[in-house]
């Protein structure tokens, strides 16, 4: 897949239905050479650490959810941005939850989250996520 717009999405979401069919979605939609999927902000923190010592920086797009087990969205967000790499600036990050909290949306957004999309994640979706890089 050389003309992928993405090398890789990290997919971080504690609900299983929803990871198998945003995963399906990108794949299908051939957006990225590489989809991998977490189920909480623990594990994914876990993943951006071990890909940064593989490929020596994060994904390209990383979709949060907000409300999960273990370590929320928002936790996952201030966890994130507190790296020490200057690469953590290169990644964008999109909210998808079914949260219509205005709260959510501005904390996520104080943390360096660029989209907030309401689920299921569907190809217009992310063609607007692809339209505004």
């Amino acid at each position: 897949m050389g003309n992928s717009i993405f090398k890789t999405i990290l997919l971080v979401d504690d609900d299983q239905v929803s990871n198998f069919i945003n995963k399906h979605l990108l794949e299908k939609m051939e957006i990225a050479e590489e989809v991998k999927v977490v189920s909480n902000g623990q594990a994914g923190l876990s993943y951006l650490e071990e890909y940064y010592n593989r490929h020596n920086l994060y994904p390209d797009l990383i979709l949060l959810d907000i409300n999960m087990s273990v370590m929320d969205g928002k936790e996952f967000l201030k966890e994130f941005n507190a790296f020490e790499h200057k690469e953590v600036s290169a990644v964008r990050i999109g909210i998808l939850t079914v949260s219509s909290r205005l709260d959510d949306k501005i904390e996520a957004a104080c943390h360096g989250a660029e989209w907030f999309l309401n689920k299921p994640l569907t190809k217009e979706k992310m063609l607007q996520i692809i339209k505004s890089l």
